[in-house]
């Protein structure tokens, strides 16, 4: 049975009172008698024709196909019933009446009555005031007594109407529990949804919500841990609420049959009464329970009487306040049975609370086993986006810009990398990475300096990779990249984020691999009807935001997407020629014939695609080896010339599955020449009417284009050709010149062997210690494509270990082995080779130095040698080596010696032993090597693989030793089955006894239990075992399993207890040391065996392989009470290679301290049989003895009575310890076991003591004194021994509601004058902290208010929120800012602030004293315990059925006149009452106030109140705005407590605008430079505003408040249109007729002219920010309107890693509502991200294409000075301060040449001659004039005499 339908009592919404199990059984006393409930349902009499009484009604009986449960007048005058189920003409009658309100309630008519003399048959309307028919209930009525009479009704009292959408707030109170908990209902008929929130159901403090899911027929049980179970809703469930089964289909009950009320249950009026200060009406109910064995169950509702109360909220005349229910009787095993709730309702309406997620499974929670009930997104396989990534814990915000290309393999990420991540060794500067699949090469460019560094694309990195091990990666697949793959992800529903009502899928995985921790990935998606006007395109379905949280590291991470595009990425924009300025590339040009314009122009950057798509084809090039693809047309002849460069493949080797074959750059640009020159080269493109035309290269027209020295290019006759190297054993040797080179003796090197005459590469890494004796190879490609290799050669075992294709074996290390690298045997003994040897370098092969060159941009060294392979044949080769120049100043990526090996290189031929030609031509490039081998190495190389189990390798280290008793947290990961569960373990060998606590899995051990928690206890002393349900707290008692994890089946049913080693399956087969390893950041050693799984037979189960780990010996633990052994166990692996599983055990907390015997607490599985609770007392010292040493005074206390009685101390449970100051004595009481009836199967059973003989022998010892216990004294010297007081044993005794008490209570009568000193229990102090809810019922106006009260002395901050306070439904609330002395009230939408101070009645939970205000304290703050008030302890009461203790007191209200108060306060009883917060907690549970006297001026004054506290926590809700004013909400007049950052004068950022009008969502990326008067902004333009006439494709629109011109740029096309400024800009200020300016920093951002108020506080896209608010005309003064604007700006303590520079300021949101208090529901929002403060660039302003090539003019010049170590680290910077120099030294006249017209500078230097090379464009004047007051645009004359231009695309080089 699951969790659902073990729960089954509770989750019936409002009562669910037809749903409720039992939780009571009595075992001992006389047999009770079973309920019988028969209703007071007044059945009302008919009258005959003359006039005597006639038969009783029959309810309900059927007219004409209607039901009728009550009289009616339906085709007759007066009120008639029939008086057979069914009407028949005669079987009816005029129906007489029943009193049921007025003066006599609930009393039948008397008929004839006599009144004034009349006799009367029926009722009447004679002397009726009201209009109403009335009754005498006595034959005479003298209109004197107004309990003999009252007003008619004919049938039942009319129910009360029950709304089809309701919210309720109630607290369940269970009498047999002796517990209460709170519940939040939400039932919507209209939508067939329901959901139930509760506190304390299943276990104190504990939060449970129940979301009924109509559409999937699920229930889903949800814990505050966010621990979800799903549930079926069937009608036989009994957990459905509000749910039942017609034809088949789930549908909603009705509001009635929810609540087991009306004619359908035959709901019986029963008078009228008072609850809680309330006026109600009462009905009874009686329902049989058939799933009970037909229990009677008997139900009293109490509802709120309209005539005399209204309700503060909703629309309902009447509402539930109460409901009661009780029910004995036999189960179907005769077992006694006993139901006693009180359901009591503190808040019910019938309106909905507007928040739309309250029927949606919280954020984060992910519910295994849920229905799939929507797929996730269809992915497309190209995209680019912008990311947002929010580090909550680590208070960091980045932002990056990624590219993705699935089809062609490519992945580009711009960011700037934070420290300590992964990227970070490249500095702070932003960089653009990208990664190319192809060749598994990562190119890092540093987009500041320019320059760039290649390494193998990172398996660490997550986002785009896939690690496949031994470091082998390929991209991720769409599915991968979005997390979509392997887990399937759970529709959740439709929640709004950014404003942007998005799809909500989650999942559970592992983060952040698959190795990692169990995480929630929840995935946030646009829905269908929300449009994205970004890209090329209007997009639907974006990703908008991914939120994964990792709970066991606490690690909470946000990305938000922006700017989403599905458009395929330009492949320009994967250009890595930064990347090989130093390294061999050609360009090339030729020519297509076809037209230009129509053709090509329709979208130039598909061309380029085209183009580059086509030259890959046919060169087989990588797709970024083919980049600045350049394009000019020659109209007249209809060719169009197309440029590109060509790269060569890099020296990095990187890991990818099925590697693209990297051409030679020479061979591809041969390939690429000869078709072009057979005609094979065309390129098909779509005109702008839809044609498809092909365009092909001319013949014969591909030109290679070479830069000489002086800069100019000269274009080959078709391309350059090369050979390679050869040599011939005839001739001599030549001078051997310089040495050659020694390598270390350690060292770590990456090689890349290409077989080019194979066409194969082989990725090898070489690991070699000579001084540790030990070596490694790991090889990619060697045995079979894509497969990986492990040799590794351990001296020390003298064993050689070769493991290929998941099979290892470990074999003699000698010389015959081949493989043995890097190991000789020189006289029998085992020796490391020399590392020159190793590499077969150096010293045999008669090299000579031929002098220096350069490799790959390196300078190197090169000797060569020309040798014979005799192990081949008849084959000479020549090698070739070049290693690193010393002499040069190449500086080293790690530490080096002298001279490294770069690249090598073997060529030759020959025949072998059969005559058969050998050619051999292969390459070895040194893509990485370093005297230092990674530490990690020594785990992952030098030692075989993880899991890998070596046939025949040795045993070198035994198994540590375990303890006979320990306990451990355990985690088993089913890699197979995706799921990850948990239990914790004691294991005591020693005492036979062991507990697991755990949670069943379905189709596993103890699931017959359900998938509720259990607590699982074996005593193998009897072998018994208990199996409790944690939740419902039952026991199964039955024979401990004789396979389970802690026993050992010895034959015929007969079992054990497992010692140590067997119970961690360390028996039987041998376990092999493996090495040392690295888990969980623990060093351990590791062990591995194979055994057999399941079984340990030889010829059952399958292969597995065991692999232990333990803590080394320089760890050590401090777990428990104690400093914990060496080797403590932490890691148990399980491979089944024949099954594919894979199960993981981590170990945690591992203790090896004895467990407790509390461990072993039974109690639970005695409660429906023989058990006794005993009280005792001792004298002696209790302060500075007992209660420092608390648990060892119980431990003393149960061993004295397990000795005195001979009970077991499993037996011996629950120890309570009290303390009575008064006669200082200390309270002592445990629970005493009965032994089971039950015997298991164990070799030696002990004899246990009956429970009656214990008693007697505890009640013997200590009235013989013999219960001493010794404890170390106050002093910490001497001892002290306290003695149990003869006689004071008591037993407890269960009283008639359950509760178990030793000492009657008292109930004295209240008394107002209590003397000076209190007496009894200390007053309850209350939290520092707390939330309440309060239903607080003024009894003197008939009016209830519900309060939400949250009080914070530790930040003195307190608020309260109101429904009903004022008028009927008006919500309020107040709060108390003590830091700057002011009270909000927030009523009516509106808000106002006043002071702080005595005068404020609503000031809670201040207080004023000497003029300054304080915070209250807790008790203060309720008006309970305040100083004066002298509360008197009053004994144990129960209200409401609930446990409490009651304290009265006697006050005076000053402020209001001349009034006392008598208040009684009730809290629970921590002995006898579990309260929803906790056993421990004592809670407020009602207060009454009841008081007179006169006021101010005289007049007299009544209070009478009852505040009834439906919910109490010390723990605040995780809600930020509690203590703050709402969001949008404007106080006018409050202080403000903060200022407005100042945003710097140059910025950048995205910004996302959010319209919920239009549900549109569009961007823009915006730079703002107000030093140099320039804006830009990149958009796509909706179909309205100033934009919409430019089109629907992407602009870039750059704003020269110099010239007051507008620059407006086609991103697709290329076209530009320029235009003066619009005078309504968002940069703009118009200061008169077609005047305009730039805005200011705080301008732009509407910072100017109204204050911003500082309101605090809030996390918004999980960033914490400072939020300002302010209202003010918008969008301007002359044409806007009364809005608010709210900003919310990041917190100082949040880091800013989004650009170089990063930002202090950093926006994250601004929302603008129309002021009226309808606009808070509906702001425009506009999100920011990437904000940058980067030093001024002006080339982002570029606006060159906007002039003819005749108006751009190149300008150089040349400057003296250092460039490294200045300028280099701020180019940006330097750049811009050149050009303003430049621009003062052209502007002599003083009348504006401006920055804008210079563009594109770009520097070079010398760093010999400490020379910089400074070049850029220089713009003519533009054509049209702005709208500016002064004009900027006139030319020094300087100008044509400084600049000269140089074009040189077509050949042409022509200075001027």
């Amino acid at each position: 049975m699951s969790v659902g339908r073990r729960l089954a009592p509770y989750i019936g919404a409002l009562l669910v009172v037809g749903h409720i199990l039992i939780e009571t059984a009595h075992s001992a006393g006389p047999t009770p008698n079973p309920l019988v409930c028969t209703p007071t349902l007044i059945r009302p009499q008919t009258v005959n024709k003359d006039g005597t009484p006639g038969k009783k009604c029959v309810f309900p009986f059927t007219y004409n196909g209607h039901k009728y449960s009550t009289c009616t007048k339906i085709d007759h005058d007066r009120q008639w019933c029939s008086t057979k189920a069914i009407y028949t003409k005669q079987d009816w009658a005029e129906c007489l009446g029943t009193t049921l309100y007025g003066g006599g309630p609930g009393k039948a008519c008397v008929f004839p009555f006599t009144h004034k003399g009349k006799q009367y048959n029926r009722c009447t309307l004679d002397d009726s005031a009201s209009g109403k028919e009335w009754c005498a209930n006595s034959a005479l009525y003298d209109g004197k007594d107004n309990t003999k009479w009252g007003y008619c009704s004919y049938g039942s009292q009319g129910y009360p109407l029950l709304p089809n959408t309701f919210y309720a707030r109630l607290q369940m109170i269970d009498l047999t529990a002796n517990s209460s908990a709170n519940m939040e209902e939400f039932y919507d008929r209209t939508k067939n949804r329901a959901t139930v929130k509760t506190v304390g159901l299943l276990v104190p403090g504990d939060v449970t919500t129940f979301y009924s899911s109509f559409d999937t027929g699920e229930l889903y049980i949800i814990s505050d841990k966010g621990e979800c179970e799903v549930d079926n809703l069937t009608e036989s469930g009994e957990v459905t609420f509000p749910f039942n089964v017609v034809k088949g289909k789930d549908q909603l009950l009705s509001p009635g049959a929810v609540l087991k009320f009306g004619a359908a249950y035959e709901s019986a009026y029963n008078g009228t009464d008072n609850v809680n200060g309330i006026p109600v009406k009462k009905w009874k109910s009686c329902i049989v329970r058939p799933d009970l064995n037909n229990i009677t169950m008997e139900i009293d509702f109490f509802w709120s009487d309209p005539e005399k109360w209204s309700p503060s909220v909703g629309t309902l005349k009447s509402v539930p306040v109460m409901a009661q229910v009780y029910a004995n009787g036999y189960d179907d095993s005769n077992n006694f049975i006993e139901i006693s709730k009180v359901y009591d309702f503190g808040f019910f309406t019938d309106v909905l609370p507007k928040n739309p997620n309250i029927f949606l499974t919280p954020p984060g929670v992910f519910c295994k086993g849920r229905k799939y009930t929507k797929p996730s997104p269809a992915l497309p396989s190209t995209f680019s986006f912008r990311l947002e990534g929010l580090d909550t814990r680590a208070g960091i915000i980045t932002s990056m810009d990624e590219w993705y290309d699935f089809d062609y393999k490519l992945f580009r990420m711009d960011l700037k990398a934070e420290p300590g991540t992964g990227y970070s060794q490249f500095g702070t500067n932003p960089v653009s990475i990208v990664h190319d699949f192809n060749t598994g090469d990562a190119y890092v460019i540093d987009k500041v300096m320019g320059n760039c560094t290649v390494t193998p694309i990172r398996t660490g990195f997550a986002a785009d990779t896939i690690m496949l091990g031994n470091n082998l990666t390929r991209i991720r697949t769409p599915e991968e990249f979005f997390d979509f793959d392997t887990y399937q992800y759970q529709y959740t529903g439709q929640r709004s984020v950014r404003g942007i009502l998005c799809d909500t899928w989650i999942a559970n995985r592992l983060w952040p691999d698959e190795n990692g921790f169990a995480s929630t990935f929840e995935w946030y998606f646009a829905a269908n009807n929300v449009t994205f006007d970004i890209g090329a395109y209007n997009e639907a379905n974006e990703p908008v935001m991914l939120v994964i949280d990792v709970p066991t590291v606490g690690v909470h991470l946000q990305y938000n997407f922006y700017k989403f595009s599905y458009s395929e990425p330009a492949l320009s924009v994967y250009d890595i020629s930064p990347c090989f300025k130093d390294k061999p590339s050609r360009m090339f040009r030729f020519a297509l014939k076809g037209k230009y314009h129509g053709v090509v122009d329709n979208d130039i950057n598909l061309f380029k695609y085209y183009i580059q798509m086509q030259v890959q084809q046919i060169t087989q090039l990588s797709p970024l080896r083919i980049s600045d693809v350049k394009l000019d047309y020659d109209s007249a002849a209809d060719l169009i010339y197309v440029g590109a460069t060509l790269y060569d493949k890099t020296s990095v080797i990187g890991s990818v599955t099925n590697p693209v074959v990297q051409q030679d750059l020479d061979l591809a640009s041969l390939a690429l020449e000869q078709q072009i020159n057979s005609a094979n080269f065309s390129v098909m493109v779509l005109t702008h009417d839809g044609k498809v035309v092909t365009l092909n290269a001319v013949p014969n027209t591909l030109r290679e284009m070479i830069r000489t020295k002086s800069g100019n290019i000269m274009f080959t006759d078709g391309v350059k050709r090369k050979g390679r190297p050869s040599c011939s054993l005839s001739t001599p040797p030549g001078d051997k010149g310089k040495n050659f080179p020694i390598l270390p003796d350690t060292f770590f090197t990456r090689l890349e062997w290409t077989q080019i005459t194979d066409n194969q590469t082989i990725y090898l890494e070489e690991y070699f210690d000579k001084a540790n004796d030990i070596a490694a190879i790991k090889a990619t490609g060697l045995v079979a494509p894509g497969s990986t290799s492990l040799y590794i050669s351990n001296f020390a075992t003298k064993e050689f270990f070769r493991y290929e294709d998941t099979y290892c074996e470990a074999i003699s290390l000698t010389s015959d082995n081949e493989l043995a690298f890097p190991f000789k045997v020189v006289n029998g003994s085992d020796f490391v080779l020399s590392a020159t040897d190793a590499l077969k370098f150096g010293g045999t092969r008669n090299e000579t130095y031929l002098g220096k060159d350069t490799i790959d941009g390196i300078a190197v060294e090169r000797w060569t040698s020309c040798t014979t392979v005799p192990d081949l044949g008849d084959v000479t080769i020549r090698i070739d080596y070049f290693f690193t120049d010393p002499d040069s100043n190449w500086q080293a990526p790690s530490i080096l010696p002298p001279q490294v090996p770069v690249y090598s290189i073997m060529s030759g031929s020959g025949s072998d032993f059969a005559g058969n030609f050998i050619d051999i031509y292969q390459t070895y490039r040194f893509v990485y090597f370093t005297s230092e081998i990674p530490a990690s190495a020594y785990e992952d190389v030098f030692q075989t693989p993880k899991g890998v189990f070596c046939e025949n390798r040795q045993e070198t280290k035994p198994l540590p030793s375990i303890p006979n008793q320990f306990s451990f947290r355990l985690e088993n990961v089913d890699k197979d089955g995706k799921y990850i569960t948990g239990m914790d373990e004691w294991y005591d060998y020693d005492a036979n006894m062991f507990r697991l606590d755990m949670k069943p899995q379905d189709g596993q051990a103890y699931s017959q239990f359900g998938t509720i928690p259990l607590k699982i206890i074996h005593d193998f002393n009897t072998g018994v075992a208990y199996v409790i349900d944690t939740v419902n707290e039952n026991c199964t008692i039955q024979l401990i399993n004789t396979d389970g994890m802690d026993s050992v089946n010895l034959g015929l049913n007969v079992t054990i207890i497992r010692n140590p080693k067997q119970f961690f399956n360390l028996d039987n087969f041998p376990f092999y040391y493996e090495g040392q390893r690295t888990v969980r950041d623990i060093k351990a050693d590791v062990w591995i065996s194979k055994r057999m799984w399941p079984f340990t037979a030889t010829d059952q189960g399958w292969d597995a392989f065991f692999e232990w780990y333990f803590t080394t010996d320089d760890w050590s633990g401090y777990l428990g009470y104690q400093k914990q052994e060496k080797s403590m166990p932490i890691r148990l692996e399980v491979n089944i290679p024949e099954l594919n599983s894979n199960y993981i055990y981590n170990i945690y907390k591992f203790n090896k301290d004895k467990p407790d015997m509390s461990t072993f607490d039974v109690t639970t599985c005695y409660m429906n049989r023989a058990f006794r609770v005993f009280q005792f007392q001792f004298s002696g010292p209790y302060i500075g003895v007992v209660d420092v040493e608390m648990s060892l005074f119980k431990y003393n206390v149960m061993t004295g009575v397990e000795i005195l009685t001979g009970i077991r101390r499993v037996r011996l449970q629950k120890p309570v310890v009290t303390y009575d100051k008064q006669s200082g004595r200390t309270y002592f009481s445990l629970t005493m076991l009965d032994k089971t009836t039950l015997k298991g199967d164990v070799p030696l059973p002990i004899t246990e003591t009956e429970l009656a003989v214990g008693a007697l022998k505890l009640e013997a010892a200590i009235k013989a004194g013999n219960m001493t216990i010794d404890m170390l004294g106050a002093d910490g010297i001497s001892v002290v021994t306290l003695r149990a007081v003869p006689d004071s044993l008591q037993e407890g005794q269960r009283t008639q509601d359950g509760r178990i008490v030793f000492i009657d209570s008292k109930n004295p009568s209240k008394l107002c004058n209590y003397p000076a000193t209190v007496g009894g229990l200390d007053f309850p102090s209350f939290p520092p902290t707390f939330a309440a809810h309060i239903e607080f019922t003024n009894l003197q106006t008939n009016k209830t208010v519900y309060l939400e009260e949250y009080y914070d002395s530790v930040n003195n901050r307190g608020a309260m929120r109101a429904i009903g306070l004022r008028d009927p439904d008006a919500k309020s609330s107040y709060l108390s800012n003590y830091k700057t002395g002011e009270f909000f009230t927030i009523e009516d939408g509106f808000c106002t602030v006043e002071a702080l101070d005595n005068s404020l009645s609503m000031s809670y939970p201040f207080k004023v004293i000497n003029g300054s205000e304080q915070m209250l304290t807790a008790n203060e703050a309720l008006k309970f315990g305040a100083k004066g008030y002298k509360e008197r302890y009053r004994g144990r009461f129960t209200v409401d059925g609930v446990a409490t203790q009651m304290w009265s007191a006697c006050a005076s209200l000053p402020d209001l006149g001349t009034i006392t108060l008598h208040i009684d306060y009730y809290f629970t009883d921590p002995a006898f009452w579990t309260s929803p917060v906790g056993p421990a907690t004592q809670v407020p549970v009602k207060a009454v106030i009841t008081g007179a006297g006169t006021d101010a001026t005289g007049q007299p004054i009544v209070i009478s109140q009852v505040y009834k506290f439906a919910y109490f926590s010390d723990q605040l809700p995780n809600d930020p705005g509690l203590f703050q004013t709402p969001v949008g909400m404007f106080c006018d007049g409050r202080t403000n407590t903060k200022v407005v950052p100042t945003f710097p004068q140059h910025f950048s950022f995205v910004v996302e605008k959010v319209d919920p009008t239009f549900t549109i969502i569009s961007s823009a990326r915006e730079w703002y430079n107000y030093q140099a008067n320039l804006f830009r902004f990149d958009t796509k333009p909706l179909g309205f505003g100033d934009m919409a006439s430019y089109g629907s494709n992407p602009l870039r629109v750059v704003h020269d408040f110099n010239t007051g011109l507008a620059y407006i740029m086609d991103r697709l096309v290329g076209n530009c249109t320029v235009t003066p400024i619009s005078l309504s800009g968002m940069d703009a200020v118009t200061l008169g007729v077609n005047v305009t300016r730039m805005r200011n920093p705080q301008e732009f951002f509407d910072l100017d002219l109204y204050p911003y108020y500082y309101e605090g506080r809030r996390s918004e896209r999980g960033i914490t920010t400072d939020v300002w608010i302010s209202k003010r005309y918008w969008p301007n003064d002359l044409e806007g309107t009364m809005s608010t604007l709210e900003w919310y700006i990041a917190t100082d303590d949040w880091q800013n890693y989004q650009g170089q520079q990063g930002s202090k300021v950093i926006p994250i949101k601004l929302q603008i509502r129309d002021a009226s208090p309808d606009g808070i529901e509906s702001p425009t929002t506009f999100n920011f991200l990437r904000f940058k403060a980067d030093d001024p660039d002006l080339s982002i302003f570029d606006v060159r294409s906007c002039f003819a090539e005749s108006a751009k003019l190149l300008v150089k010049f040349t400057m003296k000075g250092k460039y490294m170590g200045g300028i280099d680290k701020r180019l940006s910077l330097f750049k811009y301060l050149t050009l303003v120099t430049v621009e003062t030294s052209i502007d002599d006249t003083a009348t504006g040449f401006r920055v804008v017209r210079m563009q594109d500078a770009r520097v070079d230097y010398d760093a010999v001659t400490d020379i910089i090379y400074f070049q850029f464009w220089m713009l003519d004047i533009p054509k049209i004039k702005g709208r500016l007051r002064y004009s900027l645009i006139k030319v020094g004359s300087k100008f044509r005499r400084m600049a000269f231009h140089l074009g040189c695309f077509r050949g042409r080089c022509v200075p001027s």
